[in-house]
């Protein structure tokens, strides 16, 4: 957890940063063009300011790369639930949209590799038009159960497999509820939703999840 907070605000620093120098060079180009200034005395200004923006780039990708263990068993059991998902023969490609929240988009990005791009990954935002037409798959962190409901009903008749974290009830919302509290991560299956959405998942799946914690 302390190690997924310090990322975030190493994260928000690298985005200032960038913003900062995107705004220098602006600045500079202005200047530049009112001074008529030498473009051979400019041109090192303009590398130099250039390079300082790369650089701050790569910082940026490597704090969104997933860095702990738990985020590779966590993309292993969302592409395993997908793989044992029965999809239609027209579905080239499964489309898995990660909805408002950047960590968990860059810690389920390496599912594309390890599927051969046969899976893949984008993030949305629960207020994205038609999203339920834009995806296969529904990955929620932050979405509350209910608001997960109201998304997953507009799909119509399109087979929607949704995936939660967060959700330890696990009666309204997603058909598979994910728990990371322990060492290896486990999952509860929400008959109800699961029946619902059309989706038929192999008995092997269902055969390893657990009850889903009951409410006082």
């Amino acid at each position: 957890v302390h190690n997924r907070m310090g990322n975030k605000w190493m994260l928000r620093i690298a985005q200032a940063m960038t913003i900062f120098l995107k705004q220098k060079a602006q600045r500079l180009m202005i200047w530049l063009r009112c001074t008529g200034f030498a473009y051979r005395l400019a041109m090192p200004l303009l590398w130099l300011l250039l390079g300082l923006l790369i650089s701050a780039m790569p910082v940026q990708a490597r704090i969104d790369q997933p860095s702990t263990p738990s985020d590779q068993r966590l993309a292993d059991m969302v592409l395993g639930i997908i793989s044992y998902t029965q999809w239609s023969q027209s579905t080239e490609s499964v489309h898995l949209c990660v909805i408002d929240s950047a960590y968990y988009f860059n810690a389920l990005l390496p599912i594309q590799r390890q599927s051969q791009q046969w899976v893949q990954v984008s993030l949305k935002t629960a207020k994205t038009p038609d999203l339920t037409q834009q995806c296969h798959v529904l990955f929620f962190e932050q979405t509350a159960p209910v608001q997960q409901q109201e998304i997953i009903n507009q799909r119509g008749i399109r087979r929607i497999l949704s995936i939660s974290l967060n959700n330890p009830l696990c009666v309204v919302g997603s058909s598979f509820c994910i728990s990371t509290h322990g060492d290896l991560p486990t999952f509860s299956v929400n008959l109800d939703s699961l029946k619902q959405s059309g989706i038929k998942i192999s008995s092997k799946v269902l055969i390893l999840s657990k009850p889903a914690l009951q409410q006082d």
